[in-house]
């Protein structure tokens, strides 16, 4: 609550309960008049000199956590048949806050490698969670000017949104991630909206790297946001290797 409309209120309690004591028979109204008088003036002096306590923009907390795995290959893990090249991690997302809501959260991130599958695993104090990836399934392959057959492909964007996040809302998903060494760098691309102290919406956006430690999984560089345009890099990676023939032709690797 503001301070000096509290302030500003207390006098005006103060005030009504001058006018009313003095509409009383009592012996004491010109005293309690007095008093509360003096309360109204002590409240209304003190305004000028209150400031309200500085609004504190709703702070987004995010960071992407390989998860330790030695799964052979061949094995079916959360629904796909694990690959030597897949890595799994935890994107987790909270809103720091204990004041403050965010709003019209959109996430759009270039990992390092294709998503092979995503699931929420855990949330609180989230509305309308939504994600979703660019797909270039049906791709085809063969002689050039003619399509033989088709392959799968998983692409490195994801697109994550969710309408409301209340104070100290969080949400978690686990990703499995197809390796690439196509880019140098990925993205994550991270705004939202909230209301500062005057009730006027606001937006926050920033953008950062995600690169790799040195053995390997992938982080985001949350310290150093972009201050400058960003190059995109949407790539197409295909679930097996493609084999590129002398005599033109393409095709998967056995």
């Amino acid at each position: 609550m503001d301070v000096k409309f509290l302030f500003h209120s207390l006098a005006v309690i103060s005030t009504i309960l001058a006018a009313a004591f003095g509409a009383t028979s009592s012996n004491n109204k010109i005293v309690l008049i007095v008093v509360f008088m003096a309360i109204t003036g002590i409240f209304e002096l003190a305004i000028p000199f209150l400031k309200n306590a500085p609004f504190i923009i709703p702070e987004l907390e995010f960071s992407l956590q390989s998860i330790p795995t030695n799964y052979a290959h061949g094995l079916e893990v959360d629904g796909v048949i694990w690959e030597n090249d897949f890595q799994q991690y935890f994107l987790k997302v909270k809103n720091k806050s204990k004041k403050s809501e965010i709003h019209d959260l959109r996430l759009d991130i270039d990992f390092l490698g294709g998503v092979v599958n995503k699931e929420i695993r855990l949330q609180q104090g989230c509305d309308n969670i939504n994600f979703s990836t660019d797909s270039f399934f049906n791709t085809g392959i063969g002689k050039k000017g003619q399509i033989n057959r088709t392959f799968s492909t998983y692409s490195n964007n994801l697109k994550i949104s969710s309408s409301r996040i209340y104070q100290d809302g969080y949400f978690e998903l686990k990703l499995t991630i197809k390796n690439s060494v196509m880019a140098k760098h990925g993205l994550f691309e991270a705004s939202y909206r909230y209301h500062d102290q005057d009730s006027e919406q606001k937006k926050w956006a920033h953008r950062y790297k995600i690169l790799r430690h040195n053995n390997g999984a992938m982080y985001i560089d949350s310290k150093n946001p972009f201050k400058d345009a960003v190059t995109r890099s949407i790539q197409m990676i295909p679930a097996k290797p493609l084999v590129f023939k002398k005599d033109g032709t393409i095709g998967e690797k056995k």
